[in-house]
């Protein structure tokens, strides 16, 4: 190290010793070839001064923190006093709190982020004739803050005139992540102590935080300001995200009444506390708090709507039902489907949920349109979800679904043998798990499915593929065989009967019938994996295959990477497996 000093930085041997060897020096030490002098770093007693940065190579860029060693002081407020200076990212250990003397000023371009990581910030209140303090003033450059715990926190104080967040001027920008920021409002009348101010072209971004004034505006009970612009010399406040205690952020500044939320966002109403206006959530699109608010955004057309509470709707599906395109953040809130109805999508619509979960006390039916499901939890009834017309397109990614006969399935009509409804649907299925009593995945009709790297897993069938096209890569079925190979839905050596009344496997393919489902059955796996376990695995195979016997009606599969741990059994004729016919008889 003391050779990499010498050569990169022309140091002499001693200069290189003090470096590595006496953190003091660093102090007061110039780093040679005009990368940066630091002159100001505090050395206290009994602290330990580091400062990081890319010494040996690059320009330099360095980052310092001062700990205690032996003695217990406010080292955060030195330190966030000497980042205001020099720019760089500052985590709070301990709360601080800052004084009228040394509010925390930004200016000169510098750009300083805090991460309050839980702790408090505590402005204290002015007492020394000033017109007040603020927490974090920035003049001209940049302030982001940060606080991943949920429970850090900005606290204004009482009795002061000036907002503890303050963007003044035309260079100067406050983001704000995440974290809580609170004032105690101010008795003796100025109505400035606000938990957001911008004058003179500041700028303000909010994306998440909670904001609170507690005490109203004077002569005004029912205003409890949390952001404000000068008026007459206004900055700009947009607010993308963030709960607000008593204050609706829509209603924008006092004097022109322009509306804080950012374009394409809104806020909604999450509670009626605290007295007397309520909490207020700030979402992308339109806000929900209630099945009344979700109906009516659907009604309006409106094209992203942002779950704020859970809500319980009547009717299934049927609620969702629009011939408009719809996407539903469900924003970590469940969507609750009361009734025992079945739901239908048909009127050509495509409604998409996201980030949440479903319960279904009805089956989900799409007959007409498209349903998405990213990032879902269903909890399903006993079909869960049902594709029943030609125009039936389903897609999921990224969720778990569970449901008791089938999480997921497809209906037909038949007469006299031949299909009259359910065919030529199209499902994609992508990174999902899915799970049920009896069957995970049962296709009847002629349909298109994609499948990549999903689970499925039930105690008749992981999958029971009849008929239709299949591509199924990188993905696992598993039969949990708690039920004997003499149960009575198990059909081995009999005719397939009515919905999975098929054998038991893990897989099984094609079809068994004298005259119903009389179609084609091509199967492409890719790196899948077939398994058998539970109580009874050595009575059921990993795979079965059984095929209609008239020309073009057979089954055709393709395999390459795959495992089936378990047995593997043709049980027909008119079966091709990698473009030999085989037949292996039961």
């Amino acid at each position: 190290l003391l050779c990499e000093l010498r050569k990169k930085k022309g140091m002499t041997i001693e200069e290189a010793r003090k470096l590595v060897l006496d953190p003091l020096y660093l102090g007061c030490l110039m780093i040679k070839n005009g990368s940066k002098t630091i002159s100001n770093v505090p050395v206290q007693r009994n602290y330990r001064t580091n400062i990081f940065g890319s010494i040996l190579t690059g320009a330099v860029d360095l980052g310092i923190t001062i700990d205690p060693d032996f003695e217990t002081t406010e080292h955060n407020y030195e330190e966030l006093l000497l980042a205001a200076q020099n720019g760089g990212s500052v985590t709070l250990t301990e709360d601080v709190t800052i004084t009228d003397e040394a509010p925390i000023i930004i200016d000169n371009g510098i750009a300083l982020t805090v991460d309050l990581n839980g702790n408090t910030i505590t402005r204290a209140d002015g007492d020394n004739g000033q017109s007040g303090v603020w927490a974090f003033r920035v003049n001209n450059g940049t302030l982001i803050l940060n606080d991943a715990t949920g429970t850090g926190t900005i606290d204004g104080g009482e009795g002061l005139e000036h907002s503890m967040l303050w963007a003044n001027g035309a260079n100067a920008k406050i983001i704000i992540n995440s974290g809580n920021y609170t004032v105690g409002g101010n008795p003796t009348g100025n109505n400035y102590n606000v938990c957001v101010y911008a004058s003179n072209g500041g700028q303000v971004e909010i994306y998440g935080g909670t904001f609170e004034n507690k005490e109203p505006q004077t002569g005004n009970a029912n205003l409890y300001p949390a952001l404000n612009v000068q008026n007459g010399a206004p900055g700009t406040i947009t607010v993308y995200g963030g709960t607000f205690k008593n204050y609706d952020p829509a209603t924008g500044d006092d004097a022109n009444g322009d509306p804080f939320v950012a374009t394409g966002y809104s806020s909604v109403k999450v509670s009626d506390d605290p007295t007397p206006n309520g909490t207020y959530q700030v979402v992308r699109g339109t806000g929900a708090a209630t099945s009344t608010d979700l109906a009516k955004a659907i009604e309006s057309g409106a094209e992203l709507i942002t779950l704020v509470k859970d809500v319980t709707v009547v009717g299934s599906m049927g609620a969702f039902n629009t011939a408009n395109t719809v996407t539903i953040d469900l924003n970590g809130q469940t969507v609750t489907m009361s009734d025992e109805l079945d739901g239908n999508i048909s009127q050509g619509g495509e409604v998409t949920f996201c980030n949440g979960a479903l319960k279904s006390n009805g089956n989900i039916i799409i007959s007409n349109g498209k349903l998405s499901l990213d990032n879902v939890t269903l909890d399903g009834f006993e079909y869960a979800l049902n594709c029943q017309g030609e125009d039936a397109y389903l897609e999921i990614t990224n969720s778990t679904l569970k449901g008791k006969y089938f999480v997921l399935s497809t209906n037909a009509s038949v007469e006299d043998g031949t299909l009259t409804w359910g065919k030529d649907a199209r499902i994609i299925l992508k990174d999902s798990d899915l799970e049920a009593t009896e069957t995970a995945f049962m296709n009847n009709v002629p349909a298109t499915i994609e499948i990549d790297g999903c689970t499925f897993k039930g105690n008749h069938q992981g999958g029971l593929l009849r008929g239709g096209t299949y591509i199924i890569r990188n993905s696992t079925f598993t039969l949990n065989a708690e039920l004997p190979g003499d149960h009575w839905e198990n059909h081995p050596n009999d005719n397939w009967g009515d919905g999975n009344r098929a054998v038991f496997a893990s897989l099984t393919i094609g079809n068994r019938s004298a005259s119903s489902y009389q179609y084609p059955t091509n199967v492409t796996l890719e790196n899948v994996t077939v398994n058998v376990e539970g109580t009874y695995a050595s009575e059921h195979p990993a795979v079965y295959v059984y095929a209609n016997q008239g020309e073009g009606l057979g089954v055709t599969l393709n395999h390459s990477g795959c495992t089936f741990n378990g047995d593997v059994i043709y049980g027909s004729a008119n079966i091709t497996v990698n473009g030999a016919a085989t037949v292996t008889e039961p």
